[in-house]
C-alpha cells in the first residue's frame, strides 16, 4: 500500500479506443490498493465466502477457499464503476487472468480456459443494474460489493453472501439451457436464471416466497440458507433438448473436469 501521492498517471494496459474507461487489460500487470470509504469499514471490495457450504451441501460440493497470501485470496486494483459498465466479460476474463494463479489458457483466441475446478471469486466496486456476473467458460465471477453495500442498509453481509452463491452457482452451467423470459414488461430476457422453487417444493411461480437461489435477483433465504431447486441440483435444465447437455447443467450428475 502507497501512503504518498502518485505524481505521474499510469495505466496498466492500452485502452479501449471506443471507450474511456476500458482498459483491455491485454498485457502489463497492475498492482493492489485499497478503498479506505467502503461503509463496512472493510478497505477492500471482499467478496464474502462464509456461506457457500451451507448453499452447496445439498448437491455434495465441497469448496476449499484459498488462504490469503501469494496462492491464495489477495487484493485485487480497484477498478471504477465506469469501467465495469463498459468493459466486456472478455475484458473481465483478460483482467482475472493477470491475478488467477489457476488459470490455464488455450492457446487461442478470444481467451478461453482449460476445463478445471479452480474458480476466480472478484470483489468488484459497482455496476449498474447488477449485483454480479459470472462467465463458466473463464472460470470468473464478479460480485459488485458496493452496490450491494447501497441496496441493502443492515443486510450488507447477507445480500453479498447470497449474490456470492448465486454466483458460484453459475459455474455449474445450471439452466444452461435457457435465456429466461421476464415475466412482466419490459420483456428483457435473463439468461441462464429459473423462477422455479426450491427443492422441498418443486413449483414454478415468478414471485413466490419460496423461490430457489437462481431466480434472476437471486432466491430468498430458507431457514437462513440459500437452496436450489431439484433441476439444479440432480435433474438438470428440463429446456435442454439433448441428454448430455441436460446431464452437464445440475451439479450432481455434471462430469469433473479433473
Amino acid at each position: 500500500m502507497l501512503f504518498y501521492y502518485i505524481q505521474n498517471d499510469y495505466d496498466a494496459s492500452e485502452m479501449n479506443s471506443s471507450s474511456p474507461f476500458e482498459w483491455k487489460f491485454d498485457n502489463g500487470n497492475s498492482a493492489g490498493v485499497c478503498n479506505v470509504n467502503i461503509p463496512s469499514g472493510n478497505p477492500y471490495y471482499e467478496a464474502d465466502t462464509c456461506n457457500l457450504s451451507k448453499a452447496f451441501d445439498d448437491g455434495f460440493v465441497k469448496f476449499n477457499v484459498s488462504n490469503y497470501g501469494i496462492d491464495g485470496s489477495n487484493v485485487l486494483p480497484y477498478l471504477p464503476k465506469e469501467w465495469s459498465d463498459s468493459a466486456d466479460l472478455y475484458d473481465k476474463a483478460r483482467f482475472s487472468k493477470i491475478w488467477f494463479k489457476n488459470f490455464k489458457e488455450y492457446p487461442s483466441d478470444p481467451l478461453t480456459q482449460y476445463p478445471q475446478n479452480y474458480f476466480h471469486l472478484i470483489g468488484a466496486s459497482d455496476k449498474t443494474g447488477s449485483y454480479g456476473e459470472s462467465r463458466a467458460d473463464y472460470d470468473v465471477s464478479y460480485i459488485y460489493v458496493k452496490l450491494l453495500e447501497t441496496d441493502c442498509p443492515g443486510s450488507e453481509a447477507m445480500c453479498i453472501r447470497s449474490t456470492v452463491n448465486h454466483e458460484i452457482g453459475h459455474q455449474f452451467n445450471l439452466n444452461g439451457c435457457t435465456d429466461l423470459q421476464n415475466c412482466s414488461p419490459p420483456p428483457d430476457n435473463y439468461g441462464p436464471h429459473d423462477y422455479r422453487e426450491w427443492w422441498l417444493y418443486g413449483g414454478e411461480d415468478c414471485y413466490s416466497t419460496n423461490s430457489c437461489l437462481m431466480h434472476p435477483i437471486g432466491g430468498l433465504l430458507h431457514s437462513g440458507i440459500d437452496r436450489f431447486c431439484k433441476e439444479d441440483l440432480l435433474l438438470g435444465d428440463p429446456n435442454c433438448t439433448n441428454e448430455e447437455d441436460k446431464k452437464e447443467s445440475a451439479m450432481r450428475t455434471a462430469s469433473d473436469p479433473e
